[in-house]
């Protein structure tokens, strides 16, 4: 037994050395430096007084209270997460240029605002559908551990915010269109317009509305943004 761990520690060793991750080398330090320094920048939280489609995803209503009313912080976007939302960016004009050219554009950036309960928010396209006059069109990017995942539907928060979309704008279908950053595939999830999602939504907005003392529980993922807060 001996002999047979004196060879394999050696193999052992070389794996291993192939396995570590090693820094990388001759970097231009203040190239790198100056772009991140234009890069990073304070987010401003949602404004006092309104509901965001986005924020409905979260099922805290520690956190949407918390958004509601304003007490959100700053939040600090560092550079490599601004290139990310950058590249999103991208994802809609290269999108507009593809529906343009397949005569299926109809509008995009489209402003909806809802006085009671006060939900403003912004389509990303309206567009010609050969089932429907007209469909609505929610564009995302995504990881491609998070593509591979997606089989039968839109994430939750996403599916949440188009149907906000759909009920506002008295529509019936709409899409929720991905693209995996890693190798631009895109999967493009039907969404039909639910009334009782649309009336549990409203239900919740009033709830909120109503509170006058912030609830003391988070009940959002780890990553919500109320989870610090005392």
């Amino acid at each position: 037994m001996a002999g047979i761990e004196s060879i394999n520690d050696p193999i052992r060793n070389y794996i291993s050395s192939k396995k570590t991750t090693k820094r990388t080398k001759n970097q231009d330090r203040w190239l790198l430096k100056s772009i991140d320094n234009v890069l990073e920048r304070k987010n401003r939280p949602p404004s006092e007084g309104k509901f965001y489609p986005s924020v409905f995803g979260n099922p805290c209503d520690k956190y949407l209270y918390m958004a509601y009313n304003g007490l959100l912080d700053w939040d600090t976007i560092k550079p490599r997460i601004q290139r990310i939302f950058d590249h999103g960016g991208t994802f809609e004009g290269r999108m507009k240029k593809y529906l343009e050219k397949a005569e299926l554009y109809i509008d995009d950036e489209v402003s909806i605002k809802n006085e009671d309960p006060p939900i403003s928010g912004r389509i990303d396209f309206i567009i010609k559908h050969d089932k429907y006059e007209e469909a609505l069109l929610e564009l995302k990017t995504i990881k491609d551990e998070d593509f591979k995942e997606l089989k039968e539907a839109p994430k939750h928060e996403h599916l949440i915010q188009l149907q906000i979309y759909l009920n506002l704008t008295d529509r019936d279908y709409g899409v929720v269109l991905y693209e995996n950053k890693n190798d631009q595939n895109l999967k493009a999830f039907k969404v039909d317009r639910d009334k009782k999602i649309w009336e549990d939504i409203l239900d919740r907005c009033k709830k909120i509305m109503a509170m006058t003392i912030e609830p003391e529980e988070c009940t959002g993922m780890w990553y919500c943004k109320c989870k610090n807060r005392r």
